[in-house]
C-alpha cells in the first residue's frame, strides 16, 4: 500500500515509516500541511491515465477549485502549476494516488481539516484517517466541515497500531455505511445522493447553487445532532476495533 503521512514530529515520522516499510508498505512523509497537499496534488495528477493525453492538458496557472473551468493541482501560490479542466475530471474515473492519507489534525501550515477538504474536492473517494488527541472534537468539526465521515485515531498510539489500522480493509466500507445511515436519519441531509458503484465518475458542477461530489448543496449547512454525533463516535470506535479509543 502507498501511504501519505502528515506529521510534524520527526521522531514519530521515522517510527511510522520504519513500521510501514517493515510490512512492505510505501510511506511518504510530510511535516506540514502545505507540503502534504503539494505532494498529494502532484501525485494525483501523475496517477490519472488521461494525463498522458496532451489533448486533456489545459496549461499552467494559479487557479483553485471553484466554479470556474479549471482545477488547480498545485499547492503553492505563485507556483508554476498544472491545471485540469472540470470537464476532463468528469469524463474519467478518478484514481487515488495513495491507499491511505494519515493527517495530524493540528499539523502546522494548513491544518489537517483544510488539507482533507482540498484532497476530497479532488478525490472524494480518498481514504483519510485523522490522528488527533481530541477525537470527539475532531469528529464533530470534520463531519460539519467535510460533510462526510472519516476515520479517527486518538494520539498517542503505537506504530504497530497504525499499520494494523491501515491494513484493515473493512474500515473504509464501514465508514461509508455510517455516512449512509446518518444521511437517512438527518432531515438536513435530504439532498444527499449515494452511489455504491466503484466505477462512479464524479462530475464537478458549475453554478452558484450546486451539489458537491458527496451530493450536498453548497448553501445547505450540514449539522448532525448531538445524538447522531454520539452514534457516529461509537460506530467509529467499533470500526477501529477499539485500537486507540
Amino acid at each position: 500500500m502507498r501511504v501519505l503521512i502528515a506529521e510534524d514530529e520527526p521522531d514519530i515520522c521515522l517510527t511510522y515509516k520504519i513500521a510501514l516499510e517493515s510490512r512492505n508498505h510505501e510511506a511518504i512523509i510530510s511535516q506540514d500541511g502545505n507540503e502534504s497537499l503539494e505532494i498529494y496534488k502532484k501525485e494525483f495528477l501523475a496517477s490519472q491515465p488521461y494525463n498522458q493525453n496532451s489533448d486533456e492538458r489545459v496549461g499552467f496557472g494559479n487557479s483553485t477549485i471553484n466554479n470556474s473551468n479549471n482545477v488547480d493541482t498545485g499547492a503553492n501560490p505563485g507556483a508554476n502549476t498544472m491545471t485540469l479542466s472540470k470537464s476532463t475530471l468528469s469524463r474519467h474515473r478518478i484514481y487515488s494516488p495513495f491507499d491511505v492519507v494519515i493527517l495530524d489534525y493540528r499539523i502546522p501550515g494548513k491544518d489537517g481539516l483544510h488539507v482533507a477538504k482540498e484532497i476530497l474536492e479532488l478525490n472524494p473517494e480518498q481514504r483519510i484517517i485523522f490522528a488527533s488527541a481530541y477525537v470527539r472534537e475532531t469528529l464533530e468539526d470534520s463531519v460539519k466541515e467535510l460533510k462526510t465521515v472519516v476515520e479517527l485515531m486518538q494520539k498517542p498510539f503505537d506504530s504497530d497500531v497504525l499499520v494494523d489500522t491501515i491494513e484493515d480493509k473493512e474500515a473504509q466500507e464501514g465508514v461509508k455505511i455510517l455516512m449512509r445511515n446518518l444521511t437517512h436519519t438527518n432531515p438536513r441531509t435530504e439532498n444527499y445522493s449515494n452511489n455504491d458503484d466503484d466505477d462512479y465518475d464524479y462530475d464537478y458542477h458549475n453554478g452558484s447553487n450546486h451539489r458537491d461530489d458527496r451530493g450536498y448543496d453548497d448553501d445547505k449547512k450540514f449539522e448532525p445532532s448531538l445524538e447522531q454525533l454520539k452514534d457516529l463516535f461509537e460506530g467509529l470506535r467499533k470500526i477501529q476495533k477499539g485500537r486507540t479509543f
